[in-house]
């Protein structure tokens, strides 16, 4: 169990510390994160992820999380836009997105205990009208638990967090 946590958690890090090519015009693409995205917008979210929390999303990669049971940070490396060419999509764009984040939960009541987490977000983001969009993701979690427990195999938990939310565009 503990080789292959270890395993998923070497395979998180390189993705996300692994170069990948600028937008393109592809709808499938890998992006880099960089201080450009904190000049493409800003975007507010109301989300239940970490607990009832605070979401807030520089362009399209960097999201900082802060809820009632916990705080975080996500960076997306990887978008496919659903049929941009399709009329219907390309008013209101559907977008795919994976991420990888760490964070610390502070309460156990969302499944999630007291600890650090290591998670990879896997989810879908719809734009509905011209400044709102809602998003819904799960997120496969290792949870290095704080407290230790004598019944317990190990400290570290493998969870899958789920998001649900609703953005505004500023």
């Amino acid at each position: 169990m503990k080789k292959s946590l270890k395993g998923l958690a070497c395979a998180s890090l390189l993705a996300l510390t692994s170069q990948a090519s600028a937008e393109s015009s592809t709808p499938g693409q890998f992006t880099t994160p960089s201080t450009n995205d904190f000049n493409s917008g800003i975007k507010l979210a109301a989300a239940h992820d970490y607990g009832l929390s605070v979401n807030v999303q520089f362009g399209k990669s960097f999201e900082f999380i802060v809820g009632s049971d916990g705080m975080g940070v996500d960076v997306a490396f990887w978008h496919y836009n659903l049929l941009p060419e399709n009329k219907f999509f390309a008013k209101r764009p559907l977008t795919f997105y994976v991420a990888g984040g760490a964070g610390y939960a502070w309460d156990d009541t969302n499944g999630v205990k007291e600890g650090f987490v290591v998670r990879a977000p896997i989810g879908a983001d719809w734009k509905f009208a011209p400044s709102w969009s809602v998003y819904a993701s799960l997120a496969p979690t290792i949870n290095f638990v704080k407290k230790y427990e004598p019944y317990r195999d190990s400290s570290v938990d493998f969870k899958v967090m789920s998001t649900l939310g609703i953005r505004y565009h500023f």
